[in-house]
């Protein structure tokens, strides 16, 4: 199963996000990722640059999280 995570705040989630994605704060899934996440899915991550996308899904995959970076939220309508 695969599932979006939204890490921008709350606020910039609410004035637009992929479709299905999931809103998540980074701090809580790079801090405590076992609340919150399970190790039989796939979790593609994005956040406004990409910076902290690509960080959070490095630590989780190293964490044994199957992880990627979308990249940016406006990156990605420019594809």
């Amino acid at each position: 199963m695969e599932v979006i995570l939204d890490i921008r705040s709350y606020d910039k989630y609410l004035m637009g996000h992929l479709d299905g994605a999931l809103s998540m704060n980074y701090h809580e899934l790079m801090y405590y990722p076992e609340r919150y996440l399970n190790k039989n899915y796939h979790y593609s991550i994005y956040c406004d640059s990409g910076v902290r996308s690509k960080m959070l899904s490095n630590k989780l995959n190293q964490l044994g999280y199957s992880t990627s970076s979308l990249g940016g939220y406006n990156d990605l309508f420019r594809r």
